[in-house]
């Protein structure tokens, strides 16, 4: 969010007011989830602790479900009521700098799910001992959004809509590598 915010200012103080207000919630969800998959990892490592990879493996897969369904829901309400959250919230903003909070929040939150199965894999490697593979990923993940914002915003001129679907494609990434390992 806050590479966003940075390389959306030379589109112009709308853009950056309305990404800024956009990661204000983005924050707020982002920890909501890195939260459950805390919670959860924690008792998949604990199931570890005793050595049962049964149970171990069987809490870990209600984390990733639990998060991606939570985050799910939460998308398709923010997707659905896009228009009225920011109205309902910030009704007296120019309506540039809601333009431009409606089109960031629109993307990025259909990346919810994804961040929510990446905070689900990154505690759970985490529990396991193995820091070094979510810090790995969270690295790649912020490369490939400042490599996209670079091309989205500078070279499409995409502005807004660039950086947001530059945060969308990296978090997709982020979680489909996570999933995999």
């Amino acid at each position: 969010g806050m590479i966003d915010t940075v390389m959306v200012a030379s589109v112009g103080e709308n853009a950056v007011s309305g990404v800024s207000l956009v990661e204000s919630i983005n924050i707020l969800l982002i920890n909501l989830f890195a939260a459950l998959a805390s919670g959860g990892a924690i008792v998949a490592g604990q199931y570890l602790g005793k050595s049962d990879r049964k149970n171990a493996s069987h809490a870990a897969n209600q984390l990733v479900m639990s998060a991606f369904l939570l985050a799910t829901g939460i998308m398709g309400i923010c997707l659905i009521f896009n228009g009225q959250i920011w109205t309902g919230i910030f009704c007296n903003t120019d309506k540039s700098v809601m333009d431009s909070a409606k089109t960031y929040f629109y993307l990025t939150a259909m990346s919810y799910p994804f961040i929510a199965l990446y905070n689900s894999a990154a505690a759970l490697f985490r529990g396991m001992g193995n820091s070094k593979t979510a810090m790995v990923n969270a690295l790649i993940m912020n490369i490939a959004n400042i490599i996209g914002n670079s091309i989205f915003i500078y070279v499409f001129k995409w502005g807004v809509f660039g950086a947001a679907l530059s945060t969308l494609i990296s978090r997709i990434l982020a979680a489909l590598s996570m999933m995999y390992m």
